[in-house]
């Protein structure tokens, strides 16, 4: 059973004596309560639909820097700009590789592997807040060994 704190009176009565979990008037049941698993599942898919939208613009960005994309066609000053932000703080930190108008931009490549480590460390992070039972840790642990 979930714990609801609230400032309006609340009562329970077991569902078997004809009851039901009130907050002040408002009936609440199981699906209007939100339980930390289904918290820490829902962030982790946010996480990853962050990295995937990040991962997008960064290859986009890297794409068209690599096929000498024009940069005063529309399309490309918009992928540029949006990116520009995600990319800015790995810029320099390698020299690009340059062929005529193709650039290799090493750094963009750098950025999209270290977004990526960030957020499986923060996937993980919200794994390891999991509850464990007793009997759960113990079975890792030994399969640690």
């Amino acid at each position: 059973m979930a714990i609801i704190e609230s400032e309006q009176p609340t009562s329970v009565m077991p569902p078997e004596q004809g009851g039901e979990a009130t907050i002040g008037a408002k009936p609440i049941n199981a699906q209007s309560v939100v339980s930390p698993i289904r918290r820490r599942f829902r962030s982790s898919q946010v996480v990853w639909y962050l990295l995937g939208v990040i991962e997008i613009l960064l290859a986009l960005r890297f794409i068209l820097k690599f096929i000498g994309a024009n940069v005063s066609a529309g399309f490309t000053q918009f992928i540029y700009v949006i990116s520009s932000p995600l990319a800015g703080s790995f810029m320099n930190v390698v020299n690009p590789s340059r062929v005529g108008k193709s650039i290799f931009d090493w750094s963009i490549l750098l950025a999209m592997i270290i977004y990526a480590l960030i957020a499986w460390g923060a996937v993980k992070f919200l794994v390891m807040s999991k509850p464990v039972s007793d009997q759960e840790a113990h079975n890792k642990l030994d399969s640690q060994d």
